[in-house]
């Protein structure tokens, strides 16, 4: 074809054309270059699939495990490397392990725990029985859990209604609570309630018979009333579950000194 022929206006059209289609052919290829992803080093996930009902129910599958359940599991093992460094580990590493303990300790650690309050050195003791009460003490409503701190809270600070209210309100929404008892009755020893008190001791003691803590609000309530024999037993039976209990030992020794100067 001869271009010298054609009208002007024809041949500026024809090349605005050309042009145009060049534009779109390029931005075309940028495109097609984007939803290739292979190309520029992307990875795309698969999700294994499996069709299941009488239906055909599409369902999707993973095969990694949830992060919540990988957690438990690190957890669990990390506790057994600790309470066997309890029971077997050197002076430092069974210091060290009660101390961990404390923050990973779960039911299951409680007879292990049972075992190191008779540990030879104190601390390691201290740290266990620490770790029990907290157990003893723990539920899985975070409500129940919140009040009863604030009531330990009130009766470390002496504020024993308020402390009282708060252990009564966690009674009736969790009766099941073993250490909830002796708590309570700790505040209705100093309320002078010696009878109510000593009542609380006993379901303590009936979900727990190993709560030392029981046992030795127990013989303060028996020193309390003057019953000397009784509260002899009581602070006997709290030093055979954890023998270096320091108050208990303090407090035996009061027993026997009053028995000696008559005065029980």
């Amino acid at each position: 074809m001869n271009l010298r022929w054609l009208p002007l206006g024809v041949l500026a059209l024809a090349v605005t054309g050309f042009i145009a289609l060049g534009l779109l052919y390029g931005h075309w290829q940028r495109v097609e270059e984007k939803i290739r992803p292979h190309e520029y080093g992307l990875k795309m996930r698969v999700t294994p699939v499996e069709i299941k009902g009488e239906n055909g129910q599409l369902q999707l599958a993973s095969n990694s495990t949830a992060p919540a359940e990988e957690h438990e599991r690190v957890r669990k093992q990390e506790m057994e490397r600790q309470l066997d460094l309890l029971a077997h580990g050197g002076a430092a590493e069974k210091r060290d392990a009660a101390l961990r303990l404390q923050l990973m300790a779960d039911p299951t650690a409680e007879p292990k725990l049972l075992q190191a309050l008779n540990d030879p050195d104190p601390k390691v003791a201290q740290r266990c029985a620490k770790t029990l009460l907290t157990l003893w003490q723990a539920t899985d409503s975070p409500t129940v859990n919140r009040i009863l701190s604030q009531g330990i809270a009130a009766y470390e600070a002496a504020r024993y209604d308020e402390a009282l209210e708060s252990f009564q309100i966690c009674a009736r929404l969790d009766p099941q609570i073993p250490d909830l008892y002796r708590l309570r009755a700790e505040i209705l020893l100093e309320k002078r309630r010696l009878d109510d008190a000593l009542e609380d001791c006993q379901k303590a003691l009936m979900m727990k018979n190993t709560n030392f803590m029981a046992l030795y609000t127990q013989a303060r309530c028996y020193l309390e009333k003057r019953d000397g024999p009784a509260a002899l037993e009581s602070i006997g039976k709290a030093l055979e579950i954890y023998g270096t209990f320091q108050q208990a030992h303090q407090l035996k020794t009061m027993i026997l000194s009053l028995q000696q100067a008559g005065e029980l």
